[in-house]
């Protein structure tokens, strides 16, 4: 099987097998909102308060990070069970054909997508770090803290979602890569995905102080970062089911 120069992604119809996978899941009967599409074998699909992850189990993805990326949010969201602060999984099957996560749907807005007050803001931020230090607590490096994957509700309620790229890691560099900026683990980058909770604090200042904060850290305007060409697909990662 050719792939696409392009896209480096297999350039066939994949449409009879996912019409299979919406059948035998009951989907076709409803009326879904997919809302991610693309030529890595996935879909992803809102149901009455659910998000669904799926992927096809084709060889021509299971060498790609992002084949792998399901298997390793299940796992991790182990770890975060029955803390509110984190998605929460319902359900996860491997069949013949496909894979798929159940997830809850969070709701709530982006951070970054409104304005706060600056109460408001100290509350999102002492939130923020919680969730940083709890994560830390638990020996796990989230790996992609952007502004998109944090959900404030009502109430400023926040919610880290998206564990696609989590790992475990020792305390103290965990601690150091979810609160304040990238790492390094032996001599290799094996966190190279933007991202932290200093990084993220950004999103609760109003627009006008957002340069000054980046001045003052000394870092760039967030860039959304392209999994399949993260130099993590070429990186080891530590299985979030390894021991210490």
């Amino acid at each position: 099987m050719t792939l696409s120069p392009k896209q480096n992604q297999p350039s066939i119809d994949f449409s009879e097998q996912w019409r299979v996978f919406e059948a035998e899941l009951r989907l076709d009967n409803h009326d879904l909102d997919v809302y991610r599409q693309d030529l890595r074998g996935s879909r992803a699909y809102i149901l009455e308060g659910r998000v669904i992850k799926a992927q096809l189990n084709s060889e021509l993805f299971r060498s790609t990070e992002f084949y792998q990326n399901l298997k390793q949010e299940h796992e991790a969201l182990r770890w975060v069970a029955g803390d509110r602060r984190f998605v929460q999984s319902l359900d996860y099957c491997e069949r013949d054909i496909y894979r798929y996560l159940v997830l809850e749907r969070v709701p709530g807005v982006q951070l970054g997508e409104r304005s706060y007050t600056v109460s408001d803001a100290l509350v999102i931020i002492i939130r923020l770090l919680s969730i940083g230090i709890s994560l830390s607590v638990k020996r796990m490096v989230h790996g992609d803290m952007a502004p998109h994957n944090f959900i404030v509700s009502h109430g400023r309620f926040v919610t880290l979602i998206d564990f696609g790229l989590a790992q475990k890691a020792p305390f103290q560099i965990c601690l150091w890569r979810n609160l304040i900026a990238r790492g390094t683990l032996n001599g290799k980058r094996t966190f190279p995905i933007s991202g932290s909770i200093v990084r993220v604090v950004e999103y609760t200042l109003p627009p006008s102080w957002r340069a000054r904060y980046r001045k003052i850290l000394g870092i760039a305007p967030y860039k959304a970062h392209a999994p399949s060409t993260s130099v993590a697909a070429s990186s080891p990662r530590r299985s979030i089911g390894d021991d210490e």
